[in-house]
């Protein structure tokens, strides 16, 4: 039997990321592919729910594809019926204002609206 000393796994804890997401990239992404997706698309209620995922996916999708290592991505879509009326969305996040960030888009059309949030929060451990 081996009397030898076994050090514990050690951790990686970063404080700052080595690389942000750039801000305009994301932006313009998110209007990108807000007017590509329902460019062209009316309003159907039944249809909505799984244009959400489908759109919430590819944008997620994408930006995973950008390679900014550490960062979890979360992203949320909502469309909704045009009829003139005003609508806000509102969200509330505890998180580090130094390293987790947030962008959103909106597209409208005559028949519907939509917004498409995306949110970056760096993770400090691997």
């Amino acid at each position: 039997m081996s009397n030898e000393h076994k050090e514990p796994e050690s951790h990686s804890f970063l404080t700052i990321p080595d690389v942000v997401f750039p801000s305009r990239v994301v932006k313009n992404l998110l209007e990108t592919e807000l007017q590509n997706y329902l460019g062209d698309k009316s309003y159907h209620s039944e249809e909505t729910l799984s244009w959400s995922k489908e759109l919430a996916d590819e944008l997620k999708f994408k930006f995973k594809r950008m390679n900014v290592p550490r960062y979890k991505i979360a992203v949320q879509v909502h469309i909704g019926e045009n009829r003139g009326q005003g609508m806000c969305l509102q969200t509330r996040s505890f998180w580090d204002a130094n390293t987790d960030s947030t962008y959103s888009a909106s597209f409208q059309n005559k028949t519907l609206w939509a917004t498409a949030t995306v949110y970056f929060v760096f993770v400090y451990s691997k």
